[in-house]
């Protein structure tokens, strides 16, 4: 509706007229849009929120990945290190099985030769104590022999001494 005349001047009636008529619509239809636009500033805020927080996601994505690469890196080379340990303790014990079993054969040839030993030792003392008992009965058959002699002895020197008187 036009409200102004032709003299570049507002048109009383015309003006009325609009207001009775076409300005709660044009207010309605005013605030609708301002809605609408509210409701659309909204939705362009809300997609410039998204880029950014899309751009947010992507920086801690990348450092989420560097962080995952460290630990990766880290995880593989204590994997390294726990693979190396072991070969070692595995050679260490290879080696202490091999170091028991030549103790254990010295050790059974030195108890074969200790056992060697003690049947000799058994033997040589068997050997002693019969030796000891033939000496025994030496002494006593010398005691006897020494007692028989002296009786003698006195024997003949009562007679050497009953023949001189």
């Amino acid at each position: 509706m036009e409200v102004f005349n032709d003299y570049a001047g507002i048109d009383k009636t015309a003006f009325l007229n609009y207001i009775a008529k076409q300005l709660s619509p044009d207010v309605t239809t005013l605030v609708a849009t301002l809605d609408e636009l509210a409701t659309r500033q909204g939705a362009l805020t809300a997609a410039a929120d998204a880029v950014k927080d899309r751009e947010l996601a992507a920086a801690e994505l990348a450092a989420a990945k560097d962080q995952a690469k460290a630990i990766l890196d880290a995880a593989t080379a204590a994997a390294t290190d726990a693979a190396k340990k072991e070969a070692e303790l595995l050679t260490r014990e290879d080696d202490l099985i091999k170091a028991e079993q030549t103790f254990s054969e010295q050790a059974a040839a030195e108890e074969k030769k200790l056992a060697a030993l003690a049947l000799q030792l058994h033997a040589a003392q068997d050997d002693l104590t019969a030796e000891q008992e033939k000496l025994r009965l030496a002494q006593e058959i010398l005691a006897r022999d020494r007692e028989a002699l002296d009786a003698r002895i006195k024997a003949f020197q009562d007679k050497v001494a009953a023949l001189s008187v």
